[in-house]
């Protein structure tokens, strides 16, 4: 059977150069080997595949081990600030091995100010999530030093709270933004700027857009090479439902996300220099699943993850909704 290639989008590609790393996956009877590529067109990077006639309509053989030694669920404000809900997810994460919360921090309330305790009490480790530069930020404040210090008034909080780590969210340029390498210089000093004010009072993470995982995006000035030095640990989001195409990504998730994180993993030859918890989605919004067909969507994410050796997961869920990840878990263990 001819190579199929399948264009991946993650997020908005700008226009790569060439790349054509390859990634073996691990052994099985569906071991293939894939290779990313520049399209003719020269805007998407193509995943080329092979052996995908051997493979089921749905990716129903993905099951993970689920042992990743982090376990992350992301919590937005409002559920924070819910204290019967958040008893509940606290509750449930500790019957089920999750270990991590991401949480968000827009506004410090006295009602967040209680119920980070119940978090802090519980053994769970306390991720604090900034949006750095929300969608209608204007360009400029990408250099207004005085722009960057209103947002890291927000960390200086969350380390107060008692946050373990400090996990930045989009720290980019827009993707209409024209590209230029000086862009990742720009975002590579933001970064070098919160991560000196952080200094040692608590680790620092970033949220990459999947493309970067691939190449660099002189669009948006995510270069994760170029910042690897800056920070504790990168998160690339890497959802299926953001990958083109999007029919065959919803029902194969694992080969996308796998050589993503093994693209980022190549750029060492030794160990990377900084944890990877790349973020999975329990939903996809461009698709309709059975249960049966979901519960494979989300152990074929996580399998990925553990076969490309990544530092552990994070599941996002905007809103919140965990049941079916707590009764993955709880059938695993």
């Amino acid at each position: 059977m001819a190579a199929i290639k399948v264009i991946l989008s993650l997020g908005m590609c700008a226009a790569l150069s060439a790349c054509s790393p390859t990634i073996q996956k691990p052994g099985g009877d569906d071991a293939l080997s894939s290779t990313l590529e520049v399209s003719k067109a020269g805007v998407y990077p193509t995943l080329v595949k092979t052996n995908l006639s051997k493979k089921p309509l749905f990716e129903v053989q993905k099951r993970a081990t689920l042992d990743s030694p982090v376990k992350g669920i992301y919590i937005s404000q409002t559920s924070l600030e819910d204290r019967d809900y958040l008893k509940y997810l606290i509750t449930r994460s500790q019957a089920t091995g999750i270990n991590t919360f991401i949480i968000d921090l827009n506004n410090v309330t006295r009602t967040y100010e209680k119920n980070i305790l119940l978090v802090k009490n519980s053994g769970i480790r306390h991720v604090a999530r900034i949006v750095v530069f929300p969608a209608d930020t204007a360009q400029e404040n990408i250099k207004s030093e005085a722009y960057w210090l209103s947002r890291y008034r927000l960390v200086e909080a969350a380390i107060k709270l008692g946050a373990d780590e400090i996990q930045l969210d989009y720290i980019r340029y827009a993707a209409s933004n024209a590209p230029s390498a000086k862009n990742a210089e720009d975002i590579n000093a933001v970064i070098n700027w919160f991560k000196t004010k952080i200094d040692n009072r608590a680790k620092l993470q970033i949220d990459v857009f999947g493309e970067s995982s691939i190449k660099e995006s002189a669009s948006i000035g995510q270069d994760i090479p170029a910042f690897a030095r800056s920070v504790d640990a990168i998160c690339p989001m890497l959802y299926p439902s953001h990958i083109e195409p999007f029919n065959e990504h919803a029902k194969r998730p694992y080969d996308a996300i796998y050589t993503a994180l093994a693209l980022i993993k190549s750029n060492y030859k030794g160990s990377v220099p900084f944890k990877l918890y790349p973020y999975i989605e329990l939903s996809n919004f461009r698709h309709a699943f059975t249960e049966e067909q979901l519960v494979s969507y989300i152990h074929g994410q996580i399998a990925a993850v553990e076969d490309a050796k990544a530092d552990g997961w994070y599941a996002w869920s905007s809103g919140n909704k965990y049941d079916r990840l707590f009764s993955i878990l709880e059938h695993a263990s």
